[in-house]
């Protein structure tokens, strides 16, 4: 079995605060100026649910999301289309993407500084 559907989490250093429904316009301005790669379609807003998935930027590859899972937000992205890679390679990409989304997040204007990710702590998943 080849695993695919792999996601890497970046934990929150500062932005804890900040309500979830203020990642919705800056999710849907991404879609609008394609701010990062991949083909961006949607954003759920899941922000009702205690320590759930938090607000999804859904895309064809995979999707991005500011999640709360265990009380601990953080920013995630999970691939969701089967890939001839190997599984070294396709985490490196994965987590590749990850930190440039963060990057971006973590510099939009209507964030003001207020986020930021320390880099210290991932966490690695399949959902296969």
């Amino acid at each position: 079995m080849n695993l695919y559907r792999v996601g890497v989490k970046l934990f929150c250093d500062r932005g804890g605060e900040i309500p979830l429904v203020e990642f919705i316009p800056v999710f849907h301005r991404w879609i609008q100026t394609r701010a990062i790669e991949g083909l961006l379609i949607d954003v759920a807003d899941y922000s009702h649910i205690p320590e759930g998935p938090g607000i999804v930027l859904v895309a064809h590859e995979g999707n991005l999301a500011v999640d709360e899972a265990r009380g601990r937000r953080g920013l995630l992205y999970y691939t969701k289309r089967p890939s001839s890679q190997s599984l070294d390679r396709l985490l490196s990409e994965t987590t590749a993407h990850l930190a440039r989304a963060a990057a971006v997040l973590a510099a939009d204007e209507e964030l003001a500084g207020r986020l930021t990710f320390s880099g210290s702590e991932l966490e690695v998943f399949s959902n296969d």
